[in-house]
């Protein structure tokens, strides 16, 4: 009897779990993933649009990992200037707060700043350099087709 029973709740948090990633939202009334705003499994960000996009390019295994790891170097990339850019506002901070202001301090912190976005363009230039060396000439018409229909 307890057996049956657990088998019963295990079934409804399955059918639970399964209904919140299919249909986003906590409650199954938010549509578009995990998160709210259509981000996330099946929204318009996170891996779902990417492996939507690599089934309607018929990407291979070896194309995949090419543009997925394009993908993480363009994402370190811009979490580098993200992680950066909190950990500056301290020093941003003292340099507004103190006596007088701190030009030098200020000036170090926004050259730090533009040199990890520079970066991020490097990535990002590299990222597409590596998906056009990867896809074939069909490949490269169907995604400027997906591109166009948004």
């Amino acid at each position: 009897m307890v057996g049956i029973a657990l088998g019963v709740l295990g079934g409804m948090v399955a059918f639970k779990l399964i209904r919140r990633m299919r249909y986003g939202g906590w409650h199954g009334h938010h549509r578009g993933g995990w998160h709210r705003g259509g981000y996330g499994w099946r929204g318009r960000g996170g891996p779902g649009r990417f492996f939507w996009i690599a089934r309607e390019l018929d990407l291979d295994r070896s194309q995949k990992k090419v543009v997925f790891d394009a993908i993480a170097d363009v994402r370190k990339a811009a979490a580098d200037v993200r992680t950066q850019g909190f950990g500056a506002l301290d020093e941003i901070a003292d340099a507004v707060a103190g006596e007088e202001f701190d030009h030098a301090a200020v000036d170090k912190i926004a050259n730090d700043q533009s040199a990890a976005i520079d970066k991020v363009k490097i990535e990002i230039v590299a990222a597409l350099e590596k998906l056009h060396n990867v896809l074939t000439p069909d490949q490269r018409g169907r995604l400027r087709e997906l591109l166009a229909r948004g």
